[in-house]
């Protein structure tokens, strides 16, 4: 496989690349490509009504426009300028080059192998199995006795100090099991983080936990109920956030328990701000002749019928429910970082900042990976030495693989996540309160 925009990033910090002599180098810079729904829907007969809070919680544009508002224009490029001025300086930095000199260098990519030579983006050309004859040196060696003595044997009895790395990986869900064949099971979920978390606060040999989150956020009451137990745990242990890729919507807000937030400087955070509503397949079944009937006793207790569209008074109830939510996310930001509810309000509105628009903000307090935030932690506790524990412990063997091989299945058919589909047409997303990112970032 041709090595791309970020396999070159990550090389570029290298002493010498090498690329095989006929072979492609993708350097080409960055994209972002939007998706609109609403006019495909139209043609089936099918209105998705989301509400929102924020001009910049956008994820509703995909489902009921035909082309982006200008804030979701402004925040792409925005996110798109300080992503591609990192990645630039950090080429250059690795590179010995000036910033403007590798941005004329991207433009005319992408490269054969002779042209990246030419334009002294690698040092040399050699095959994967030629590299140990004609580049690798002889490393020093130690016998595997001598290892063993050095780095298992100790003087001392005493049991490790543990600080716990809860993990939470993946979309904001609820506990319940999908009914659908084809969904993703996700481990971020209150009953799976709660469990985490009274383990790290149950064993007396941990001291302190790192809350690892490289979450989009997802469904606002489960991400309420995470954080809840999050908030239990750092009352009785130092809890301290480690951002990944993503850490924004209901990533953010699960996050604010803790008492430092660390984020790399391309972590995707914020977008404080929430969204919900229906899809009404009112239209489609009229275009498919399908008799529908609805029976209710409440005043709302058809607000979320999927056969009709929402009434204003049901608009109202509905959107009343997300000022509600939004304004408490509001005020748990405002307490955990010290600032002002006008100042997170004129950051929240669903903007999406990197990590390092967030740290100048005051949206997260370091800029930093996993092991800056254990060494923080262990630094608060006056511990030199620890050990990791992973939270929630896995259990693979009562883990079955269908949902795997269901998904393969279905990509053999659809070429694409039957999930997306099914979601497009107002599936479970389209039944709860979301804080979630309005869109996600993939980098090649």
């Amino acid at each position: 496989k041709s090595p791309g925009n970020i396999s070159y990033y990550v090389a570029s910090v290298a002493d010498q690349i090498l690329i095989p002599p006929v072979s492609q180098l993708n350097l080409v810079g960055l994209r972002a490509e939007l998706t609109f729904y609403a006019g495909t829907l139209d043609k089936i007969g099918v209105k998705i009504d989301l509400l929102r809070i924020g001009d910049y919680k956008t994820a509703a544009e995909s489902y009921n426009r035909r082309e982006g508002t200008e804030e979701n224009r402004e925040q792409i490029n925005r996110i798109l300028d300080d992503l591609y001025d990192q990645f630039v300086t950090g080429i250059a930095a690795g590179r010995g080059l000036r910033a403007d000199s590798v941005m004329k260098i991207i433009d005319n990519g992408p490269f054969t192998s002779a042209e990246a030579i030419e334009y002294g983006l690698v040092d040399g050309l050699s095959y994967r199995d030629e590299m140990k004859k004609n580049f690798l040196h002889s490393m020093p060696e130690i016998s595997l006795k001598r290892y063993l003595t050095d780095t298992l044997q100790n003087n001392s009895w005493a049991r490790k100090p543990v600080l716990a790395v809860v993990v939470a990986e993946g979309e904001v869900s609820t506990d319940k099991r999908s009914t659908r064949p084809f969904s993703r099971p996700s481990d971020v979920n209150p009953k799976m983080m709660d469990r985490a978390f009274k383990q790290a606060d149950r064993d007396p040999n941990i001291k302190g936990i790192v809350f690892r989150i490289n979450s989009p956020g997802g469904f606002a009451l489960a991400g309420e109920e995470i954080h809840h137990s999050a908030d239990r745990a750092a009352k009785r242990k130092p809890l301290v956030v480690s951002m990944g890729n993503v850490a924004a919507s209901g990533g953010y807000y699960i996050a604010m328990p803790a008492s430092r937030l660390y984020a790399n400087e391309g972590t995707i955070t914020g977008s404080i701000g929430i969204y919900g509503g229906k899809a009404d397949f009112s239209g489609l079944h009229e275009k498919i002749d399908l008799g529908k009937e609805l029976y209710t006793r409440g005043r709302y207790a058809g607000m979320l019928s999927t056969i009709r569209p929402f009434t204003p008074d049901e608009r109202e109830k509905y959107y009343s429910h997300l000022s509600a939510f939004y304004q408490h996310f509001l005020e748990i930001v405002s307490e955990n970082r010290q600032l002002a509810a006008d100042s997170v309000d004129n950051l929240a509105r669903g903007r999406v900042w990197t990590g390092r628009e967030a740290l100048r903000s005051g949206l997260v307090d370091t800029v930093g990976g996993l092991k800056e935030a254990l060494d923080f932690a262990a630094a608060r506790l006056g511990i030199d030495d620890y050990e990791v524990r992973l939270l929630p412990e896995k259990r693979p063997f009562l883990q079955l693989p269908a949902q795997p091989l269901f998904n393969a299945v279905a990509r053999l058919f659809s070429g694409d996540d039957p999930n997306d589909l099914l979601d497009q047409l107002g599936g479970d997303e389209f039944e709860g309160i979301l804080a979630r990112m309005p869109f996600d970032i993939t980098i090649e």
